[in-house]
């Protein structure tokens, strides 16, 4: 058959992109597949990741594949670097216990070194998506206190925004009492500074909640002057971005997960206080560096 000389052909000279019509003929025909190597032209010479996924509702998997908008190795545009991990099967379910494995055995279709490659990579990328969101949250929560003028971080909350119930609620004012008896058992004065790195993300995506909208009206809308103007627009972003914060801060499988929306939420979000903040984010971001190492079967 010429099909095959022909489709290596096409990848050895993939970068001047003049064979996508045997590489879609070959796909079709079913003399190649997706899982013994990268078929994709356009990812072997490129290095971005697609920021305009959009999010499904609910679970990212359907009949053991991902759904449209679930990030993929196939999004990946180079193979991983991660080698082959001599963590054995039983090592795999006694350390990390067969719950937590199964999803990447899934997606690995019960190949037992893809999957513990796919775990390791797991990993390093919601690390990168971590500190990513670290540099997002410094940059709202510190913005959005200095609408509270006057900004004196060795203040006492007491005489601050954060206690005062004529701008917030009973139960936003409950979790301000939590962090400050938290900051208290540490053997630290509870300072406006404190408090307000102590507060949940959490504590912060509420204050966009419908309950709030004269709270955005006669403040916060000035934390985004980049933004629409709505508060809608900020509050949609937060509440997607908390469930995924949560994950990440609890290890969980984010495989199956719309990564790169969520990394462009980031980027938007930050974007909507200052978009020189954003530049500075991406500058420094290791997040489409590491996605674009997903580990792929060989």
């Amino acid at each position: 058959m010429y099909y095959r000389p022909l489709f290596w052909l096409c990848r050895a000279i993939s970068w001047l992109r003049i064979c996508p019509e045997i590489t879609s003929d070959l796909r079709s025909s079913g003399h190649i597949s997706g899982h013994g190597f990268t078929t994709d032209l356009q990812a072997t010479t490129t290095t971005s990741i697609n920021p305009k996924r959009t999010e499904p509702q609910g679970d990212h998997r359907r009949n053991g594949r991902a759904l449209p908008g679930a990030y993929t190795c196939e999004d990946s545009a180079i193979l991983g670097d991660i080698p082959a991990s001599p963590l054995t099967a039983s090592q795999a379910t006694t350390w990390l216990t067969a719950a937590r494995f199964a999803p990447y055995l899934s997606e690995a279709d019960g190949e037992h070194e893809h999957a513990v490659a796919l775990y390791v990579w797991n990993a390093r990328v919601s690390a990168a998506i971590f500190e990513t969101l670290h540099h997002v949250e410094v940059l709202l929560r510190n913005t959005i206190d200095t609408q509270f003028a006057p900004v004196v971080a060795a203040a006492q909350p007491s005489d601050t925004w954060l206690e005062d119930p004529a701008i917030l609620n009973a139960a936003s004012r409950k979790r301000v009492g939590e962090t400050i008896e938290r900051i208290g058992k540490e053997g630290k004065a509870p300072t406006r500074g404190r408090v307000v790195a102590g507060l949940s993300f959490g504590f912060w995506r509420a204050l966009f909640d419908r309950k709030y909208q004269q709270l955005w009206v006669a403040h916060l809308y000035r934390a985004f002057p980049h933004g629409s103007g709505e508060r809608a627009e900020v509050a949609g972003l937060m509440s997607r971005l908390v469930p995924f914060r949560n994950r990440l801060a609890h290890h969980e499988t984010i495989i199956r997960r719309p990564i790169s929306s969520h990394y462009d939420e980031m980027l938007q979000l930050a974007g909507l206080i200052d978009p020189d903040a954003r530049a500075w984010i991406e500058s420094v971001t290791r997040v489409p560096e590491t996605l674009n190492k997903c580990p792929q079967r060989h």
